[in-house]
């Protein structure tokens, strides 16, 4: 095929090359040089239409020019002396060291771009393939721990409890409307349905105090509903416009990443994603963690609320 023919030619010009410095010493300057430029031309057709890596590894011409150039810096040295003939043939010695070392940066350049872009590729291939395997797996509740494990592993969560505790059952959301909560005198939010329910914080005073580290309202996929949520939709999903009105959202409510000096107290508190999820606290309507259940339950909106049960 051509690209045995290229590389034939290019090995037995590498080795052509290796013959010529040690057979024929420093009387074969010339035919040295002729045979670098044929070189370098070969290998400029491979830059354009083949893979310079696999040349270079199949043909061994990369280290056979190195080699070369230790020869060549050889008879260089060889060369100082006072006569006016040995003083040529050493600048005629150095402008070949210098052109070698030309063509050899070049390929070294060339192969680092060949293999920035291979790498990338295979970035994108992996990216691709965790794409499609998480499209292929169906959402909805897991049917069995280890499907449930496979998505906290695909999803690279902290598998806290290992076998994972499935998610409870599936969760109907009641849409009946009851009466605002009311706060007491001691703090403690009431609401007239659920008397043993009464958080002691809203979910404003909660966020404004810098709870979660800045991340609660980041974007996740849910182990639990095998779903992307984007921070966007989320917080349009679960927030009052007031609760947060003023805060800055990418460090006190999108974040990536815990800061505990967002948080009031200058701690870092509470379990990871995983952690909730493989010990089967997460239900599937709130696949954020618990807080995502109390400010539905909390919402108010023309003096009613939405009660999540």
């Amino acid at each position: 095929s051509n690209k045995n023919s290229m590389s034939d030619i290019i090995t037995t010009l590498g080795v052509k090359l290796s013959k010529e410095l040690l057979e024929h010493g420093t009387s074969s300057q010339e035919k040295c040089s002729d045979i670098v430029e044929s070189l370098n031309s070969e290998m400029s057709k491979v830059i354009e239409t083949e893979s310079i890596v696999a040349i270079l590894e199949s043909t061994r011409v990369g280290k056979m020019l190195s080699k070369a150039v230790r020869t060549m810096k050889r008879h260089q040295r060889s060369m100082s002396s006072s006569s006016d003939q040995q003083s040529g043939q050493e600048k005629e010695w150095q402008i070949l060291v210098s052109r070698c070392e030309v063509v050899l940066n070049v390929w070294k350049s060339e192969s680092d771009k060949e293999y920035a872009t291979a790498s990338q590729g295979k970035k994108i291939t992996k990216a691709n393939n965790k794409k499609s395997s998480l499209e292929k797996e169906a959402t909805g509740l897991p049917s069995n721990a280890e499907q449930y494990k496979h998505r906290l592993v695909l999803h690279k969560k902290e598998i806290y409890k290992n076998p994972p505790a499935l998610p409870p059952p599936e969760i109907v959301v009641e849409t009946s409307t009851h009466a605002a909560p009311t706060r007491r005198k001691n703090g403690d939010i009431v609401f007239e349905d659920w008397d043993n329910f009464r958080p002691n914080r809203s979910p404003e005073e909660v966020l404004r105090v810098g709870a979660f580290g800045g991340t609660y309202f980041r974007s996740i996929t849910s182990s639990v509903n095998n779903v992307r949520y984007t921070s966007t939709d989320v917080l349009n999903d679960t927030v009052l416009l007031s609760w947060i009105h003023g805060l800055e959202k990418r460090s006190m409510l999108t974040s990536q990443s815990y800061d505990k000096s967002r948080n009031k107290y200058k701690v870092k508190c509470g379990g990871s994603l995983g952690m909730w999820e493989s010990s089967g606290w997460i239900s599937n309507v709130d696949p954020l963690v618990g807080f995502n259940g109390i400010a539905d339950s909390i919402k108010v909106g023309d003096a009613v609320m939405m009660h999540d049960k």
